[in-house]
């Protein structure tokens, strides 16, 4: 696959991402909205399945651009339901808005940093020459972040917009949104880590069969590195947790449960993911 290709579709839709809930206004005509994210879609997916047909004969990545094609359906999808939710609901006001825009432009510009990083770090110190390392693949990690993104983007619309459905009910309170935003991001910067180490997961997987796992060298600096970082992440979500049970009464509302939920699901799903992205690659 073409790694410059999978480069510009992601960009598209990150920036396709920020930029429309940017400009996102409660008096803006909603069709705009879908026909503008119904064009920039299909024309992604036209040119991945033109791409494909064209390289069928040459490059084994049909694998790779179904699971490229789905994550940004889905994506797409979902922001364009966001922007509807968030047009048609009256019970969302200006604040919650400006909420979401910053959570969405921090959220996006995290993940996009930690795929950077995390794929910086495995070159530098990695043996991308000799070894097919996933994470030495830029079509593996631009796909990872690509389905963090979208993942995060689902379950918080999920949060705003169906709290009747798998989330606790929050009362609203205006003298609050400074406080909220703060906690979500701290729920950013969570997710961020967990990223981390999915990143260097991946990176345990050499591009070989299952099969022939005991022969596949293995590099200590990236293992030591993994290692370190695994306790790391373990013992922030125990701190994370016991802080959160320790503030739970003090704070007197569902915010905290839900900032829970959202952690949890977007772990689950990013694991999915991640097994299935390795699983395509080495069974």
């Amino acid at each position: 696959m073409n790694t410059i290709l999978t480069f510009v579709i992601s960009l598209i839709y990150i920036l396709y991402n920020v930029i429309t809930l940017s400009v996102i206004d409660k008096d803006q005509k909603l069709w705009i909205h879908i026909i503008v994210g119904i064009v920039i879609a299909f024309l992604s997916l036209f040119v991945l399945g033109f791409y494909y047909f064209k390289t069928k004969n040459t490059e084994s990545n049909g694998i790779f651009l179904l699971l490229f094609g789905i994550i940004l359906i889905i994506g797409y999808i979902f922001s364009l339901i966001n922007v509807g939710k968030t047009i048609n609901d009256k019970d969302i006001d200006e604040n919650e808005i400006n909420i979401l825009r910053t959570k969405t432009w921090i959220s996006n510009l995290g993940f996009l940093f930690v795929g950077v990083v995390a794929y910086g770090i495995n070159n530098a110190w990695g043996d991308c020459q000799n070894i097919n390392e996933l994470l030495c693949d830029k079509n593996i990690v631009l796909l990872l972040i690509i389905s963090n993104i979208v993942v995060y983007n689902s379950i918080n619309f999920l949060k705003l917009h169906g709290q009747d459905w798998i989330w606790t009910k929050e009362e609203k309170k205006e003298d609050k949104d400074k406080d909220n935003v703060s906690t979500d991001l701290g729920v950013i910067l969570m997710l961020c880590l967990w990223q981390f180490y999915i990143y260097f997961l991946v990176d345990g997987f050499k591009g070989a069969t299952l099969s022939n796992t005991p022969s596949i060298p293995q590099d200590k600096n990236i293992n030591v590195l993994f290692s370190g970082l695994s306790v790391f992440v373990i013992l922030s979500l125990l701190i994370y947790t016991f802080v959160t049970n320790a503030q739970c009464e003090k704070w007197k509302n569902d915010k905290h449960e839900n900032n829970i939920k959202e952690i949890s699901y977007n772990m689950l799903m990013t694991s999915i993911i991640s097994i299935i992205i390795i699983g395509s690659h080495v069974i």
